[in-house]
């Protein structure tokens, strides 16, 4: 594909990503796939992208004041590690059953949707966030962690390192179900994390000769230009229509994978 059909396919994926709070790896590990790139490479050159598109998001949190770096840290703080295991991983099996996995992730993926979009009613953003400050009589607070949070960085970079995903998917649900994070502040805490975790990811993809340099920087120009559109555009859509829609994105894309992981 040329590098102008590249970055149309990453301001795509960014304009995704944008919307939904992700890294846009989900979309780019099965079309890389479909142009006969191994797991292994698709994911590093996804991680650029995935990079990219953190990058301008946490950039646009932090001038709306919106960017908790003390949790981002402690997200991150295993995430790195966890991100390099991964990619350690993801050498030790076959390029089939690699995709196979993928697939099965892709299904989880729905699943994690459904969990995001109950526990991001608004109704439950009215939990308090977890501080210090004095609570009301009659309410009982409850003190998270350090370790909590980078528990939920080691799933999701060991994810990241694998699958080339920047594991927003994972992030934000387990902030609002076990953090009492709201969903505006699990979604920064999770893009400025995933900043430094893609950035692990890639280092160690790219010291296994497993990026494609070129196609990747053509992408992650696309997303940085795609995901603040999708910010911008997300108000004015039907949710409800638009997460449908995902879901069934990610439904074909799983079948697709299992398709190709069976057929090589």
């Amino acid at each position: 594909m040329s590098w102008l059909g590249l970055f149309f396919v990453g301001t795509f994926t960014g304009l995704l990503a944008g919307i939904f709070g992700l890294g846009g790896g989900f979309l780019l590990i099965p079309l890389l796939s479909f142009w006969g790139i191994p797991v292994a490479d698709a994911a590093g050159t996804s991680l650029i992208a995935v990079w990219f598109s953190a990058i301008a998001g946490s950039s646009l949190n932090w001038f709306k004041d919106k960017f908790d770096g003390v949790k981002s840290f402690q997200i991150a703080l295993l995430g790195i590690p966890a991100a390099q295991l991964g990619v350690v991983v993801s050498d030790l099996f076959p390029d089939r059953l690699l995709k196979l996995i993928f697939a099965v992730l892709l299904l989880g993926m729905i699943y994690l949707m459904n969990l995001r979009q109950q526990l991001g009613a608004p109704e439950q953003d009215l939990q308090l966030e977890p501080t210090p400050a004095p609570l009301p009589a009659g309410v009982s607070g409850r003190k998270f962690y350090w370790w909590q949070y980078a528990s939920i960085g080691a799933v999701s970079g060991f994810m990241s390192g694998v699958f080339g995903i920047g594991g927003g998917l994972i992030m934000v649900p387990l902030q609002l179900g076990f953090l009492a994070e709201t969903l505006e502040s699990a979604v920064a805490n999770s893009l400025g994390a995933m900043v430094a975790i893609a950035a692990s990811g890639l280092f160690g993809h790219a010291w296994r000769g497993e990026v494609l340099w070129i196609p990747g920087l053509c992408l992650g120009a696309g997303s940085i230009f795609g995901a603040p559109l999708g910010s911008y555009i997300l108000p004015r859509l039907n949710s409800n229509l638009v997460t449908t829609a995902f879901r069934l994105l990610l439904l074909v894309l799983s079948l697709y994978m299992v398709r190709v992981s069976w057929v090589g």
